[in-house]
């Protein structure tokens, strides 16, 4: 009869034991293979297990095969963590102390006074040879190192070079 293979299941700990991990994780994809494996301990198919989770059974199968053979180290997720950084953590630590306590006009040729994402970018391919994109900068430096980048503006060709001294006399003007 199609649709009725069972896989046997190892029932490593008791099903209460089961629902109390259910109830105190925080991760989705840990509380899905549970559920999962709550379900064959009560019974179920692999077929009826995938439509309950709106999963393939294929990977239903992987799951029931994970807890058989791992027990609970079968059932949390093995990411590869990603690529591996650009810079290293000396590095990082590096460009975090810059940018918090030099201003991008005395270490590059410009006249900003704040940091922003793109002079961050520039000088990270100055300092250390790695190009980054806008984003991955953006990322960086808001998350890794939770800091908060002005947005960068265009300059006013209108603006005369003295115009803090400009708005002062002005403002004393007024004031007296």
């Amino acid at each position: 009869m199609v649709g009725t293979s069972r896989i046997t299941i190892i029932h490593h700990v008791r099903k209460e034991d089961l629902e109390k991990q259910m109830h105190d994780t925080d991760n989705i994809r840990v509380y899905e293979h549970l559920l999962a494996i709550k379900l064959a301990y009560e019974g179920k198919t692999p077929n009826e297990i995938a439509s309950i989770l709106s999963k393939t059974v294929q990977i239903v199968y992987i799951w029931l095969n994970d807890w058989n053979k791992e027990g609970w180290q079968g059932i949390m997720p093995r990411f590869g963590g990603g690529r591996p950084s650009e810079l290293d953590k000396k590095e990082f630590k590096e460009l975090y102390e810059t940018i918090i306590k030099n201003k991008p006009c005395n270490l590059m040729d410009t006249d900003d006074v704040f940091w922003d994402p793109e002079l961050v970018r520039e000088y990270v391919l100055k300092r250390f040879g790695v190009d980054y994109s806008y984003s991955a900068i953006w990322k960086i430096v808001r998350e890794k190192f939770n800091l908060n980048l002005i947005k960068p503006y265009s300059k006013d060709y209108r603006k005369p070079d003295d115009a803090e001294e400009i708005l002062k006399k002005e403002s004393m003007k007024y004031l007296k």
